[in-house]
């Protein structure tokens, strides 16, 4: 996150810290982009390149974006960025819809949805590419990878790329997040200990799967969105 979108979060949202939200520039990805120049490898990077033309061509508007798991409130009833707090995590997704709205009802927070998650993906390949991150590097990561971080850890350890900030993929990829799918259903987007202490199924960012409100919640946590 870069300063100006720092002061510009705690500006908008005095309550909240910097640490736990990304602003994602979704306006501002374009088909002529470096990283959707990549020639895809494998089927799911091509199913990821036709799902980011789609959302460019839908223009999503920007939009802020939880990288950081919430912790419960005071009263553990909803959601809040204090630190101190336990992790909020072991609810079913109607209790994390709900607790969402009521997050920062007056920015319109909720339950991101398949496309800004998909928007968030391109706009890091092309934000770390800018680092100039190898972009077939980033595809990996995102799409393919059985093990980002690994992939990710000899750029992590080079000086060259210390002011990368690595530390958004890596916080992205410590649990599963809910996203909102409607009537009642939902995706379980990206990485952490998958099905609580009986797996642990590592995922890269682009892993989604449908699963219904009567599964058990496990270590995932609601994937927080607002204007």
């Amino acid at each position: 996150m870069s300063k100006n979108q720092q002061q510009s979060l705690e500006s908008a949202v005095p309550i909240l810290y910097s640490q736990f939200f990304m602003r994602v520039e979704a306006s501002g990805l374009k088909p002529e982009d470096d990283f959707m120049k990549f020639t895809p490898r494998t089927k799911p990077q091509e199913r990821l390149m036709a799902e980011f033309l789609q959302v460019i061509t839908d223009g999503l508007g920007d939009f802020w974006a939880a990288y950081r798991s919430p912790r419960f409130n005071k009263t553990g009833t909803g959601i809040s960025c204090e630190r101190g707090f336990p992790l909020a995590h072991r609810k079913p997704y109607p209790w994390w819809d709900e607790a969402a709205k009521n997050f920062l009802p007056e920015h319109e927070s909720r339950l991101g949805r398949k496309n800004e998650w998909i928007a968030l993906i391109a706009y890091l390949i092309k934000a770390f590419s800018s680092y100039d991150l190898p972009v077939e590097t980033m595809w990996e990561v995102v799409c393919g990878s059985l093990n980002p971080i690994k992939t990710l850890t000899p750029y992590m350890n080079d000086k060259t790329y210390k002011n990368v900030p690595f530390d958004i993929i890596r916080t992205l990829l410590e649990r599963p997040w809910i996203l909102t799918k409607g009537n009642g259903r939902f995706w379980i987007a990206s990485g952490g200990d998958f099905g609580g202490s009986t797996y642990a199924w590592r995922f890269s960012l682009s892993d989604l799967s449908d699963l219904r409100p009567v599964a058990e919640c496990y270590e995932h946590c609601g994937w927080i969105v607002f204007k």
